[in-house]
């Protein structure tokens, strides 16, 4: 596993919980009124906001926030 060097940051320990991520990605379908799925404005603020922070996750703390969120593959399909 890679750690960030971001990994003692507060603001890292919460981006890194896939909780965090579970709670958001709710938030984004009720704000969009649609599930996220392989199309929808959702699902595109969604991975929008995972790639603007991802320089301060490491490769697996991405791998797991998209497996627990329930998105899987490339581009989150």
């Amino acid at each position: 596993m890679t750690t960030s060097q971001y990994a003692g940051d507060p603001y890292h320990q919460v981006l890194a919980v896939p909780r965090f991520w579970k709670y958001f990605r709710l938030f984004l379908e009720d704000g969009f009124k649609e599930k996220i799925s392989r199309v929808g404005g959702g699902k595109a603020a969604f991975e929008e906001f995972l790639r603007s922070v991802d320089r301060g996750l490491s490769p697996h703390e991405i791998a797991k926030i998209w497996g627990d969120v329930g998105i899987t593959g490339v581009g989150g399909h």
